[in-house]
């Protein structure tokens, strides 16, 4: 008899707790919000790790405002150690409600392009296949002035930008690393990205390729790929050039120390800043030698000129005026004093071994000479005064003549000579 009333017990036991159980998971399959979502890679200055995104059931759950999604890198399922989950819904006050407070109280994130960029601060990376919106007033140009590419050639890709951004109303926006904007008035933004924009953005190379219309009207983002040396890309824009290559008052005061230091009663005008000396003419002469005579870069085209040249050039401006002055920028100076202080002018030799400040020293001559490279070329523009240049650049029938237009590189109005 006992034993039939502990059975008959255990019995009743078990229906409670199964009806118990039925009126538990009926409150949960009612009240209680279930969230199905998927997820997604999110990377958090540039660390992988997991987060909770997606089209819920009821809105329980939302992404971290601090991250941003990676579309291209999704999976399924909820991985082990999910973090980052966070409710939005709160008792007595809907997820519509709490939405609509919070877009009251901060801003909307920033699209792609009418973002600030601002440097020294980490971002989300961008999907360069996405376009920006319609509506945007931002298209951005970008391109490789990074690497191994020295201050020539990053100018001449600098006022490529330039130029398209002028041109198209686009913005430019480089790498903190573009060191040139500690040097001159270059006012643009800097993004640490930068080298990921060149990377995905709409390649274009060849200043020939440069009609960009039609990725204007698109809203398509612009990588510019290649040299650029010739001065066709920026002619329309000579002008607003000049006054962004403007060097800054720091690099035009070390020259100034320069110049004193080698040439006696030296004085300075203004807008632009030009160095004068009494009673005279002042040129300044750019030698490229270096890597220039190169065993390998002779074979490859690249010349240095001979005797004939110096010669004819410095006689050219002393025709002119008699009492002519040339200071010379080299990074052989000795070679320089050894050969050239027997011509007709008076030779002032920079030692300031600071290719910025020997570059400001170009500019403030008022006439030029440069033999051959992409450095001198700079100084005789920024001088903006008769230029005198070593023709036979490069070889004829050279390897590196085949790739270059020369009447696309030196500027029209220059002398050539050899």
């Amino acid at each position: 008899m006992d034993e039939s009333k502990r059975r008959l017990k255990a019995l009743f036991i078990l229906i409670a707790i199964g009806v118990l159980n039925m009126i538990v998971f009926s409150y949960l399959k009612n009240e209680a919000p279930i969230v199905r979502a998927k997820v997604h890679l999110w990377r958090r200055d540039g660390n992988v790790d997991f987060g909770l995104n997606g089209k819920a059931e009821r809105d329980g759950i939302a992404a971290p405002d601090d991250l941003a999604r990676c579309d291209d890198a999704t999976t399924s399922g909820r991985p082990q150690g999910t973090k980052n989950i966070r409710r939005t819904e709160k008792e007595g006050v809907s997820s519509d409600e709490k939405d609509k407070k919070k877009q009251e109280a901060e801003p909307s994130p920033p699209t792609k392009t009418d973002k600030q960029i601002t440097p020294n601060k980490k971002q989300p990376p961008l999907d360069a296949t996405e376009k920006p919106p319609k509506n945007t007033t931002k298209v951005y140009v970008t391109g490789n002035v990074y690497g191994f590419r020295r201050t020539g050639n990053r100018l001449f890709v600098f006022a490529a930008i330039m130029a398209v951004a002028w041109r198209y109303s686009m913005t430019p926006v480089l790498s903190p690393d573009f060191d040139l904007q500690k040097y001159f008035n270059i006012d643009i933004e800097l993004d640490e990205r930068g080298h990921d924009y060149f990377a995905k953005w709409t390649s274009v190379k060849g200043c020939d390729n440069l009609n960009l219309e039609e990725e204007r009207l698109s809203n398509k983002n612009i990588s510019l790929n290649g040299y650029f040396q010739t001065w066709t890309c920026f002619r329309d824009y000579e002008k607003e050039l000049r006054k962004v290559l403007a060097f800054n008052e720091g690099v035009i005061d070390m020259a100034r120390e320069e110049f004193k230091r080698i040439v006696p009663n030296v004085t300075f005008g203004s807008d632009p800043v030009k160095a004068k000396v009494a009673g005279g003419t002042l040129v300044t002469l750019h030698v490229r030698r270096g890597d220039m005579i190169s065993e390998r870069n002779l074979e490859q085209g690249y010349t240095f000129p001979g005797r004939s040249f110096f010669e004819n050039s410095i006689q050219f401006f002393a025709d002119a005026d008699p009492n002519l002055h040339v200071v010379v920028c080299c990074v052989d100076i000795e070679w320089c004093r050894s050969n050239l202080t027997d011509l007709p002018a008076t030779f002032y030799f920079s030692e300031s071994k600071n290719a910025i400040v020997d570059l400001a020293i170009m500019s403030m001559g008022e006439h030029a000479i440069m033999t051959t490279g992409t450095f001198g070329w700079w100084g005789a523009w920024l001088a903006n005064g008769e230029t005198v240049y070593y023709s036979n650049w490069p070889r004829h029938g050279s390897r590196l003549e085949r790739g270059r237009i020369r009447e696309e590189f030196f500027m029209p109005h220059w002398v050539g000579m050899t």
